[in-house]
């Protein structure tokens, strides 16, 4: 008698979801291999999120060939992408890339974008990192690693991508929160990014969750927490 076993079904990470490897991997296991409970209303920034798209999207059906801002990659001004890119990068799935190693179930690297740069003389695809901040910070270790994966999807899709991207701050002020305060280039390696994946498809193959990582407070109040429900 032949015992026929049901597929496992491939799983997805976020580009979100993959940043959390630069924390604690038990952490990211056990949130990656749990499904977690929903949120029930979206925060403030989303909704600010969604008014400066769509301020984005009607500078690119009305004036599609004009710079938008102040971006520069080297001494050209850059202008928001094609409709047809950023359709790639709002659908329902994101863009994706299944993952080379032997690695079973398959794992599957998505991203959702709000929006991308292009810059007319080289052709070139520049990933645009927006953040809505109380406080102005420089890039840390996750949005770099944000704009690695932005890049590396952009180009396992047909997008030729550059060297760089543009990280842009809103930080709300009274009247002025439209106002961007601070933009930055910072340099992208779509390299980074895949050895990220590859890492977390690694620990995500385990059967148990890995070890956690020294002084990760969440695994010291769960590890304490399970003490109580005994």
């Amino acid at each position: 008698m032949t015992i026929r076993t049901r597929p496992e079904k491939d799983r997805e990470i976020s580009v979100a979801k993959l940043t959390e490897i630069l924390g604690c991997p038990r952490c990211f296991w056990r949130t990656a291999r749990i499904k977690q409970p929903r949120r029930e209303f979206p925060g403030i920034p989303s909704h600010l999120r969604a008014i400066l798209r769509d301020l984005r999207d009607d500078h690119r059906k009305t004036r599609p060939q004009e710079p938008y801002h102040h971006f520069f990659e080297g001494n050209t001004r850059l202008i928001l992408a094609d409709q047809h890119c950023i359709d790639r990068l709002r659908s329902r799935k994101g863009i994706s890339v299944f993952n080379v190693l032997n690695v079973k179930p398959r794992v599957l690297l998505t991203g959702r974008f709000e929006d991308c740069l292009f810059d007319p003389k080289r052709s070139i695809y520049v990933p645009l990192i927006i953040r809505i901040s109380g406080k102005l910070h420089a890039p840390n270790l996750f949005d770099q690693l944000e704009a690695d994966c932005f890049a590396h999807l952009l180009n396992m899709s047909g997008f030729k991508v550059g060297e760089a991207a543009i990280f842009h701050q809103y930080c709300p002020e009274k009247e002025e929160w439209m106002r961007a305060r601070k933009t930055i280039r910072i340099p992208v390696n779509p390299k980074n990014a895949r050895l990220a994946f590859e890492k977390a498809a690694l620990i995500l193959s385990l059967p148990k969750p890995p070890k956690a990582l020294s002084g990760c407070e969440e695994c010291a109040y769960m590890k304490t927490a399970s003490k109580f429900e005994r």
